[in-house]
């Protein structure tokens, strides 16, 4: 299966459209084993290491598996990294997904349309169809998965899981 990455300092990005899409999502976390040279090539020292270690990985090469990449409005270090991985990262598919930050009418359309944009985008560069049966079955997966992720999260209050080894 085709995976697509994604990156967000939130919760931001659909999963559920993802896999709908017949994509795995897989979300980049950061790489404490790398240097950041070549990223660092690239942004300056004010850009947080987290973004920087992101976008090292994706100079180096991410799995060949991961077809594109979807990055959210989180700061302003992921809004403006968004170009350069367009110039510096050689994959099929880059998305960035603007995420509101008030909670109005307004933003509420206008991330819907956007919503309504990756879909779209998603369609038409992976040759697939999203259905809303498709979304509807993604989200009971989804929801399923995180009420069994906050089951083992359980057991980190009550010391029998680690931290380390939940994640």
């Amino acid at each position: 299966m085709k995976k697509i990455a994604y990156f967000d300092a939130g919760i931001i990005t659909p999963e559920e459209i993802l896999i709908a899409a017949d994509l795995v999502p897989i979300r980049l976390l950061g790489n404490p084993n790398i240097g950041i040279d070549k990223a660092n090539e690239h942004i300056p020292p004010t850009h947080c290491v987290w973004a920087r270690n992101i976008l090292e990985q994706a100079i180096k090469g991410l799995d060949s598996d991961i077809k594109g990449v979807i990055v959210t409005h989180g700061c302003d270090c992921t809004n403006r990294e968004f170009d350069i991985w367009l110039e510096c990262v050689d994959l099929d598919f880059m998305f960035f997904l603007n995420a509101p930050l008030k909670r109005d009418k307004t933003s509420l359309k206008f991330f819907v349309k956007d919503m309504k944009e990756l879909i779209t985008q998603l369609e038409e560069n992976f040759n697939v169809s999203i259905t809303n049966e498709k979304i509807i079955e993604s989200i009971k997966l989804m929801n399923k998965i995180r009420n069994l992720l906050k089951e083992i999260s359980e057991y980190r209050s009550k010391m029998i899981l680690k931290g380390s080894e939940f994640h």
